[in-house]
């Protein structure tokens, strides 16, 4: 077992902080947050692509803890026209619809907190799909942008073995995870909050 606190947990200690550092049992230990919320994303490829569609939209679902959002979007993207270079992925952008704070998806690998910036996996995949299973993926790091509404992505990884001039099945996957940007603005994509309880007799 092993203490640890968020970067973004309120300051109050509790006396016990305890860790199951082995645990199979998701009631227990869960180490990504049970995802409820509707979510979703616009992803565009890089201005030098001609793949389409582009943008996209993606889907999936978040979950918020204090200022502190995890989420995961997916997208089915049937017969593009090649599989998607690194042209096409380079200086591509997610647009979000609930802001992150500039820098939140950054810092040390090895560290959950560096100077109040929360370091998670915060990663884009393109993975293909049908008979391109196992022969073809796309990592791209995420970096979310000054105004907090759009990320750009770099290409970490491209591993092609599919046939580079023929279309290709893809799925689409982000798992975006960062601090959430204060704004006096509604947040859109959560529940609206339940009316106030009547008075009692």
């Amino acid at each position: 077992m092993s203490s640890y606190i968020p970067c973004n947990y309120p300051y109050t200690r509790p006396k016990y902080q305890i860790l199951l550092d082995d645990c199979n049992k998701k009631d227990l230990c869960d180490p990504i947050r049970s995802l409820i919320q509707d979510w979703s994303i616009d992803f565009s490829y890089s201005i030098y692509s001609d793949l389409t569609p582009n943008p996209f939209h993606a889907v999936g679902l978040y979950s918020q803890c204090f200022n502190d959002m995890d989420s995961v979007a997916q997208r089915y993207l049937p017969n593009v026209s090649h599989p998607p270079n690194f042209h096409d992925l380079d200086g591509s952008k997610i647009k979000l619809q609930i802001p992150g704070i500039k820098g939140s998806t950054r810092g040390d690998e090895n560290d959950y907190c560096t100077d109040n910036v929360y370091k998670p996996n915060v990663e884009a995949y393109f993975i293909g799909q049908g008979s391109n299973v196992g022969k073809y993926y796309a990592i791209l790091d995420v970096e979310i942008l000054t105004t907090g509404n759009e990320a750009i992505c770099r290409v970490k990884n491209i591993d092609n073995k599919a046939d580079e001039d023929s279309p290709i099945d893809l799925i689409f996957v982000a798992v975006l995870r960062y601090l959430v940007q204060p704004t006096k603005s509604k947040l859109t994509n959560t529940f609206p909050k339940p009316p106030p309880f009547d008075e009692l007799d």
